[in-house]
């Protein structure tokens, strides 16, 4: 299989791949709650929401790769600053 057309797989199903997302907007939407919203607070949990969702994909390597090549991306690095 080419690896640019490969499928990321994960357990538990398709579903799985929002995790990343959900726990990024539970964590933002606690800490805006606790009126301490900052960058920090939201970078943990966007890198919890990666980590998590790490335990739950088939290969971990091609999921680590993929993660490196969205934070290498032009387009991703402005929000980065």
């Amino acid at each position: 299989m080419n690896e640019n057309t490969k499928k990321m797989e994960f357990y538990g199903g398709e579903i799985v791949s929002l995790l990343p997302f959900l726990i990024f907007f539970i964590t933002v939407i606690y800490i805006s709650i606790l009126k301490s919203a900052s960058e920090k607070g939201m970078w943990i949990g966007a890198i919890m929401g990666i980590m998590i969702t790490f335990f739950f994909v088939k290969d971990k390597l091609y999921y680590g790769k993929v993660i490196m090549e969205g934070m290498a991306d032009e387009m991703t690095i402005v929000p980065k600053m």
